[in-house]
């Protein structure tokens, strides 16, 4: 759905972009402080493995 589409709850309204300059702010942040120490204990493979809502386990 666009934005001048019917339905959509922001038609018409202005966006208030303050949010996203603040995640961005706080994205900023967190590249500044570099990477975590250690490393993960865990893998991309171990994610499929967990379940999430509406999904069918193997």
């Amino acid at each position: 759905m666009t934005l001048e589409k019917p339905g959509n709850t922001h038609q018409g309204e202005p966006w208030d972009t303050r949010a996203w300059v603040e995640e961005k702010r706080f994205i900023q942040i967190r590249i500044k402080q570099g990477p975590v120490e250690g490393k993960r204990t865990w893998g991309r493979e171990d994610l499929y493995d967990r379940g999430y809502p509406g999904k069918r386990c193997r």
